[in-house]
């Protein structure tokens, strides 16, 4: 086939040459999935792709693209424009590398409707690196051409956006004004952009990387115990147009870190390791997550517009009965009742942990019970009925369907968001006086009279013979 239907010898430029081309046309050769023994979690799918003249095997999709293998999107023979890519310098002396990172993509052709283009030769990947980083220059973040919708990213000021003047943050949590934002001196200044690569660049082959990024959300700071012995930890998630990456920093990070790191604002950061991702406890779209140590380094950025504040992808309350357990979930709900401060014995810390039990509805006329643990349930009060807005709450099967904000989640009381004061407008006009709801729980509220199931017996169920004559709602 002809080769000008790819940018012929643009591999070489990138590479060895140091330049960054916009737009470069590739063609996707082969799939290869490798991983050492004993990772957790999805490997990476590392590519071989050709310009028609060189192919080059140490190229990569980021993690975040993964699921287009697949689920067949991405094949070989796939022809495609690399709209953003990153080529990162791996190793060192005679194990140093290029690696070809492709951010986002556009689908030219699709690889059953065509066969290998040209008669490529292999380009090696050694050498000097470049100059200086070979980022692509920043544009327009465009969609990708494929049969998955986009992923739907909201921004607003004060919530999704950078914080607005004078505005109180919604954020519930252990926050610390602790931060010496009036104190510039303290700060190294801004790392040349040239150096700083994107987040869904990142993977535990490079030794040195900066990332400019955005905290999306900060957690508290939570006790643990385990067979090495008790500790403290807390965990952030840092956010840019590429993606987003989970941080978290235990014991003396804690001390150093926690009270320096403010949501929404944008820091410079690097030094920290870069691990699999243990999807027991992160449930972000990244397969890698960053772990705070002695070398990590962390400085405060002037704020970028261009870098996202908060990715959310609104479910309904009623979405939640078709989702497996153990899946994540955002959501935006009116809490209508709220349970008292309870406590419970963690069944492996052994030790006491507070929680409280909440029913949200929405205008799917649908109510759940969420779980609160920890300073959230402390903290939380509910009084007026608030809008609450919840990143990768957990879904369980315990009793129907139910929610649990675990230390993976987020969460915002009365958000400055166009869907939040919807939902506001729709609870104040008719869901106030919903008197009787679809209920996914078995617990709070109910799926028939306003107060709630009844709990029974299956002895009482028989004896009462509940159920003959008419339809009884109950719980057991």
């Amino acid at each position: 086939m002809n080769t000008k239907q790819l940018s012929s010898g643009v591999l070489k430029t990138i590479i060895h040459g140091g330049e960054s081309p916009s737009n470069p046309v590739v063609q996707l050769l082969g799939l290869k999935k490798i991983g050492g023994p004993g990772q957790a979690g999805p490997n990476d799918r590392w590519r071989l792709v050709s310009d028609g003249l060189y192919q080059y095997s140490s190229a990569m999709i980021a993690t975040q693209l993964n699921d287009h293998v697949t689920n067949g999107l991405l094949e070989t023979n796939t022809v495609m424009k690399m709209d953003k890519y990153v080529c990162n310098t791996v190793g060192q002396g005679d194990n140093m590398k290029k690696v070809l990172i492709i951010l986002e993509y556009s689908m030219v052709i699709p690889g059953k409707e065509t066969g290998k283009i040209g008669n490529p030769t292999n380009l090696p990947s050694g050498g000097p690196p470049p100059p200086q980083s070979a980022v692509s220059p920043q544009q327009p973040r465009q969609p990708l051409t494929t049969t998955q919708p986009p992923q739907r990213t909201v921004s607003s000021g004060g919530f999704y956006g950078a914080p607005k003047q004078g505005a109180t943050d919604s954020y519930r949590g252990n926050q610390s004004s602790g931060y010496p934002g009036n104190q510039p001196s303290a700060y190294q200044p801004a790392t040349p952009a040239s150096s700083v690569i994107p987040i869904a660049g990142l993977n535990p082959y490079q030794s040195r990387w900066t990332i400019r990024a955005r905290i999306e959300t900060k957690g508290s700071v939570r006790n643990y115990s385990n067979a090495r012995g008790d500790g403290r930890l807390f965990n952030v998630t840092f956010i840019d147009g590429s993606g987003e990456i989970r941080a978290t920093g235990f014991n003396q990070e804690v001390d150093k870190f926690y009270d320096l790191l403010e949501p929404n604002r944008v820091y410079e950061v690097s030094g920290l390791q870069v691990k699999p991702a243990n999807k027991q406890f992160n449930n972000l779209k990244n397969d890698y997550e960053l772990t705070f140590n002695a070398n990590s380094v962390v400085t405060v950025a002037d704020d970028d517009k261009s870098i996202p504040a908060l990715k959310l992808d609104f479910v309904k309350i009623a979405e939640i009965d078709k989702l497996a357990a153990q899946s994540n979930v955002d959501l935006l709900a009116v809490v209508k009742q709220v349970g008292e401060l309870t406590s419970v014995v963690g069944r492996q810390s052994n030790k006491e942990v507070k929680k409280r039990d909440v029913q949200l509805v929405d205008d799917s006329s649908t109510s759940v019970q969420c779980t609160l643990w920890g300073l959230e349930a402390e903290q939380f009060e509910g009084s007026g009925n608030p809008v609450v807005a919840f990143k990768g709450v957990r879904v369980s099967d315990w009793n129907g369907k139910s929610l649990s904000l675990m230390g993976g989640g987020s969460m915002y009381v009365n958000p400055d968001v166009v869907e939040a004061h919807r939902l506001r407008g729709w609870w104040d006009t008719v869901g106030v006086g919903v008197t009787v709801w679809g209920n996914l729980s078995g617990g709070m509220g109910g799926g028939g009279a306003e107060g709630g199931t009844p709990w029974k017996p299956i002895a009482a169920i028989k004896e009462e013979k509940l159920g003959l004559d008419k339809a009884d709602w109950l719980s057991v």
